[in-house]
């Protein structure tokens, strides 16, 4: 601090910016020297010394270059830093700071100015309190027409902080036309990506909000004009620029008759009119389609919103903006606009029409949709263009919009003509008027080609109308989709050419460089296609067409005459499996199993169809006979379906390891916030899946599968981030599952039953402990997985097993809790209502029955239990009701007596409640009621009786005879005895 009062520049800078250097390093510990820094920069701002308008000759050229006042205000930001939020009570040193600033703000030197707007931005993100907000915000705003970029850079820095926390707030606050500078500002500068994050911030606070003014917004762009003034070259320097140095009197007679014609006045300029850059357009499209995302999005699972509403409203504007990109003359606002049209069809594809219920919405831009697709196939169109397009068709066909293929049209024609230009059939391989394609340009294409008609034949599984469109081409398809699933699973499993060969240098073998890159390339066009082939076959699999399976085992088959397949009578069942079959196989488990990446097969939410493709993938039909043998021989195995066991095994395992502490390893770190909403689609479904793959695996691997299934649920069960969402869905699956398994019992079936419920208690007995949060949630999560389970499969244990009373005992500890009673009264429930379909059913009835008596007669003083105990009173009297007449009187001569035992000790206030009870009873069996009301003692009869009265009133149920017999009848005695 001692040297930054040196007048020497080179020193006093230097100990400045290394005093700058000490605060950011030291933090909170720097905090105890914050009033002498400031007190000592605001005093070096002022002398003369460290001025470069006052330095002495000797040491101005220093100052120039090390400028000091831009140290100041960088040791100035780094004290803000280190105060942090303190600022807010600390007003000394906040006041001190703020006339810093303001003074640097006066200053005309850019990077003094860029290190002002870096203290503001701090100040307002630790002290926004404290300063003026609309003052900071027209600041910024006047610095963005600033000519300096590093001043611009900063301003736009500290409007993305700002907009990030509150857009609206921010353009309310700022001058009129904040809007056009940010655009401006990104069409001089395109590759701004700070800029394009503000507007995307924006963009994802108010998009459902202001849909309409979104769509507004991005149309201005898509519209605006920039005027531009250039200046004109005079006639002489006119000449002396466009006449060349060539011998030709006519070129040179061209030249003077073109300079001739601009203007030679001196100074004159002429002013050009031009759309925005095409990126900023480029962007402006981006920004559109994630508002249609947006919209999409919240439009699923909530039915229609005020967002969608809106974008139905400006629809009209929508396919003008898509319309006008996609002939556009750059081919990526072409491929921007054609990719609008297609969530617009996805979107809005079947909504009927507000005005016109009998049409569609889209069907009145079927003209404008059609001509946005017909530049896409010209000859001057590119490949990826022509792929998007593609795309385009095969949405507009699936969606509806037109059923009868006579009126399909040339949208039709255009995948008719590149499937017949792909399988062979031509010799030119083309698309429309857009030939002479290079070799990864046609793979491009062809993929996209057949990933739409692969579209189509998943939707017309649904779409009946498709089946006449893809039939009569379903065997030119189907070797298609083979064959090129076939290619994808050589260039994605075997070894890359640069591994066999080593590393190879930039000076090495260039035919081998090319061959991995082309690899990459390749790569990708299959990898956005593959699994639409895949669902494509398997839902020709579910059809049980004959040609299907000759394809897949690589034998040709023309097709019929008449272009329809044939229809397989029966399953075809098979020795091994198809030539095929592996490669779905294999293609199905990487895409399970692997990572999620950039260089994964599927998303997440992918992970169900392909899950559900395999489930038709796993047929006698495709994977053989031998798989489904009850006795598997090893002798007689073949290789592959010795590794079909293996790796069925393995996925197993693969989908247990999402589940956390599965392998007992605690140390995983997973939070709920990368757990929760991943693990219903990546534990629940598959397990769904593997539920029923399960049922159909000999005995040999059975065992083994429904063993994995029932500790994956238990570990589900037991694991705390698995509480809140992922349970909740695994419960109904369990519960199909155990009843499955229990419809063809294995010889160990029954013992893994009753390992499950011993593992239930254990998880039980832990979460009764309240080690951690999650152990509430836990217990009731257990307490009805038990009951499920008892429920559910029943047969599987002994009258007298005591695994039973076990779980009833802890059932009714839970019963007198606090936390878990209603959970408790509800499972009670189930299990004295259970049909009685044999002694097990019975005997939990009976255990329950009378641990449910005691409870109800001596409920514990606990705050909740009330409420669980008239549930209980009402499930004992509808328990009567489940029961055959003989056992009806033995059983509600032990529930009247209970009844009247609880409303004694509890008071009037049940009374209306025990006699609606004990009016269930007597409508169920009259004649057992008045049995047990004879045998009652005198006491309990009168009391009875009282409750009765109590309970009866004007509007109360017709009272069976039984009950009137006890009412006291009423007699009215006459009191006039005159005449």
């Amino acid at each position: 601090m001692s040297l930054s009062a040196d007048p020497h520049p080179t020193v006093h800078f230097w100990a400045l910016e290394s005093l700058s250097r000490v605060a950011d390093s030291a933090g909170l510990t720097f905090s105890g020297y914050v009033s002498s820094t400031l007190g000592m920069l605001a005093q070096l701002y002022v002398l003369d010394s460290h001025n470069q308008e006052n330095a002495s000759f000797t040491s101005s050229n220093l100052e120039m270059d090390l400028p000091t006042v831009t140290a100041i205000a960088r040791c100035t930001d780094s004290v803000i830093n280190v105060l942090g939020p303190d600022l807010q009570d600390m007003a000394k040193a906040r006041d001190m700071i703020m006339t810093l600033v303001g003074q640097f703000q006066t200053e005309e030197d850019p990077l003094l100015l860029v290190e002002s707007l870096r203290c503001l931005e701090h100040l307002s993100l630790y002290a926004p309190g404290h300063m003026d907000f609309t003052t900071y915000v027209q600041r910024l705003q006047h610095e963005l027409g600033s000519g300096f970029q590093q001043v611009q850079n900063m301003a736009i820095d500290g409007l993305y902080n700002l907009m990030r926390r509150d857009a609206e707030e921010v353009i309310r606050a700022a001058n009129p036309g904040l809007e056009d500078q940010l655009w401006n500002v990104l069409d001089s500068n395109p590759d701004q990506d700070v800029l394009k994050n503000i507007v995307r911030n924006w963009l994802q606070q108010t998009g459902l909000l202001t849909t309409a003014e979104w769509i507004q917004r991005c149309h201005t762009v898509l519209t605006k004009i920039k005027s531009q003034i250039e200046p004109v070259v005079s006639t002489a320097q006119a000449k002396r620029i466009i006449v060349p140095d060539l011998q030709d009197e006519e070129v040179a007679g061209f030249a003077v008759a073109a300079g001739a014609t601009i203007d030679s006045t001196p100074g004159a300029s002429v002013c050009t009119q031009e759309l925005l850059r095409w990126q900023v357009r480029a962007f402006a499209m981006d920004c559109l389609s994630e508002l249609l995302s947006m919209v999409a999005k919240n439009s699923v699972p909530r039915g229609e919103s005020r967002a969608e509403a809106a974008l139905q409203q400006r629809i009209a504007d929508v396919v003008r903006i898509a319309f006008s990109a996609s002939t556009a003359s750059v081919v990526r606002l072409r491929i921007r606009g054609l990719g609008i049209i297609d969530q617009l069809l996805k979107i809005f594809g079947k909504v009927p029409d507000p005005d016109f219920a009998e049409a569609l919405l889209l069907e009145q831009y079927q003209a404008q949709i059609s001509s946005a697709l017909t530049p896409a196939f010209a000859a001057d169109s590119s490949p990826e263009l022509a792929a998007e397009a593609v795309n385009v068709c095969a949405t507009f066909i699936a969606t509806g919009i037109v059923t009868d293929v006579e009126r399909m049209g040339r949208i039709l024609k255009l995948l008719i003509s590149a499937l017949e230009s792909f399988s062979g059939a031509s010799e030119v391989v083309a698309i429309g008027d857009l030939k002479t394609l290079s070799p990864n340009a046609q793979v491009m294409v062809k993929m996209a080609v057949i990933s739409a008609w692969a579209e189509l034949q998943i939707a017309s599984l649904e779409q009946k109308y498709l089946v006449n469109v893809v039939q009569p081409y379903i065997t030119m398809l189907t070797p298609l989709w083979l064959s090129s699933l076939r290619e994808f699973a050589r260039l994605r499993f075997e070894p890359d050419i640069s591994t066999m060969s080593g590393t190879v240098s930039v000076s090495g073998n260039l035919d081998t460089m090319y061959a991995t890159l082309n690899r990459e390339t390749l790569l990708k066009f299959y990898q956005d296609s593959w699994l639409n082939l895949v669902d494509a076959i398997a839902s020709l699999i579910d059809e049980d067409s004959d040609f299907v399976f000759d394809a897949l085992d690589g034998i040709p088959e023309p097709p019929t005459p008449s272009g329809i397949a044939r229809q397989g009578s029966e399953i075809n069942y098979r020795d091994e499996p198809v030539a095929f079959f592996f490669v779905l196989f294999g293609l199905a488990f990487e895409a399970l199993v692997g990572r999620q990446g950039d260089d994964s097969l599927a998303t997440k939410e992918q992970t169900l169809e392909i899950l559900l493709a395999l489930k038709k993938i796993l047929r006698p039909s495709v994977s053989g006979h031998a798989i489904y043998q009850e006795v598997v021989d090893e002798e007689h195995l073949s290789e592959d379906i010795d590794q079909l066991f293996e790796l069925t095994r393995i996925i197993v395992l693969v989908l247990a390891g999402l589940v956390p502490n599965l392998t007992g390893n605690n140390s995983q770190g997973t939070t709920p916030n990368s757990f929760t909403m991943s693990l219903v689609a990546n534990v629940a479904l598959p397990q769904l899946v593997m539920n029923y793959a399960a049922e159909v695996f000999p005995y040999v691997i059975k065992t083994d599968l429904h063993a994995c299934i029932i500790h994956i649920f238990a570990t589900i069960l037991s694991s705390g981030v698995c509480q809140a969402s992922v349970v909740s869905h695994a419960l109904p699956i369990f519960k199909r599952f155990v009843t499955a398994v229990m419809r063809k019992p294995q010889t160990d079936t029954v013992s893994q039953v009753r390992g499950a419920l011993a593992r239930f208690l254990v998880i039980l007995r832990n979460a009764q402990k309240r080690e951690s949060e999650a152990a509430l949630p836990c217990e009731r999560n257990t307490l009805l997985a038990s009951t499920i389970l008892l429920t559910s499969v029943s047969s599987a244990f002994a009258p007298s097993d005591p695994l039973v009373g076990q779980f009833i005992d802890k059932l009714i500890e839970c019963l007198e809790s606090r936390m878990t009673t209603k959970t408790a009264a509800n499972c009670s429930r189930s299990l004295l209502l259970l049909p009685k379909g044999g002694p097990t059913e019975s005997a939990i009835a009976a255990l329950t029955l009378s641990r449910l008596l005691s409870f109800l007669v001596s409920p514990p003083r606990v705050d909740g239990v009330g409420e669980s105990s008239s549930v209980v009173a009402h499930v004992l009297t509808s328990f009567v009701s489940t029961l055959q007449a003989e056992q009806r009187p033995t059983v509600m001569a032990l529930v009247v007596p209970a009844l009247l035992a609880r409303t004694s000790k509890e008071g009037q206030v049940l009374f209306n409640e025990t006699s609606a009870r004990l009016l269930d009873l007597a409508n169920v069996d009259q004649k057992a009621f008045r049995g047990v009301v004879a045998n009652v003692t005198p006491a309990q009869r009168l009391f009875l009786e009282e409750v009765i009265r109590a309970g009866s009133g004007p509007g109360r149920q017709a009272r069976p005879a039984a009950v009137q017999e006890l009412e006291e009848p009423s007699i009215a005695l006459k009191m006039d005895f005159g005449g």
